[in-house]
C-alpha cells in the first residue's frame, strides 16, 4: 500500500480523498447512516494511510543526523482512532462521556493530527533542501497538507520524484 501512495498521480489521491467523503454524504442523504459511516471509515483510513506512507517514506530517506524521530509520530497515528472509537462508543451506548474527559482527549486528538501533518512537512523540507530547516522552510507545504484538496496537486508530485529519485540512488 505503501508504494500506491508514493507512486500515485495526484489526481488519484484527491480522487480517494475528496470523493470518498462526497458518497458518504451522499449515502447519508439517502438515509443509509450505516453505509455512510462505513465509507467515512474508509476515506479516514486512506487518508492516514496516505500520511502513514508519506511519513515515514520522507523519514528513511532524510539523511540520518536530519532524521525526525518516529516514536510521536506512530503514536500520533493510532491516537485518533482510539478517541474516535471511545466517542464512538459512548454514543452507540448512550453513556455520555462528561465534558471534562471529552474535551481533552479531542484537544490531543487534534494536535496529533497537526502534528501529522507538520512531520510529513518537515520531513518533504528537510529531504528537499539536505540541511536542518525552520517552520518557515515547511510552512506553505504544512499549509498545502492541510488544505489538502489544493495541496495533493503540490505535494504529491513532489513525493513522486522524490520516490522516482530514490528508487534509482
Amino acid at each position: 500500500m505503501k508504494q500506491f501512495f508514493l507512486r500515485a498521480k495526484a489526481w488519484q489521491i484527491f480522487s480517494l480523498l475528496l470523493v470518498t467523503p462526497m458518497i458518504s454524504v451522499a449515502a447519508e442523504i439517502a438515509g443509509s447512516m450505516y453505509v455512510s459511516m462505513a465509507i467515512m471509515l474508509v476515506y479516514a483510513v486512506a487518508a492516514f494511510a496516505w500520511i502513514w506512507s508519506l511519513g515515514t517514506f520522507l523519514c528513511a530517506l532524510a539523511p540520518l543526523e536530519l532524521r525526525l524521530h518516529l516514536r510521536f509520530f506512530y503514536f500520533a497515528m493510532v491516537y485518533p482512532y482510539g478517541y474516535a472509537s471511545l466517542v464512538g462508543w459512548s454514543f452507540a451506548s448512550s453513556n455520555d462521556l462528561p465534558n471534562a474527559i471529552v474535551v481533552p482527549l479531542h484537544l490531543l486528538a487534534m494536535f496529533c493530527i497537526l502534528y501529522l501533518l507538520y512531520f510529513v512537512a518537515k520531513g518533504m523540507a528537510i529531504n528537499e533542501l539536505k540541511r536542518p530547516v525552520s517552520f518557515s522552510d515547511y510552512a506553505a507545504n504544512f499549509l498545502l497538507l492541510w488544505f489538502y484538496p489544493i495541496g495533493v496537486w503540490v505535494i504529491q508530485p513532489k513525493i513522486n520524484a522524490l520516490a522516482t529519485s530514490a528508487a534509482t540512488v
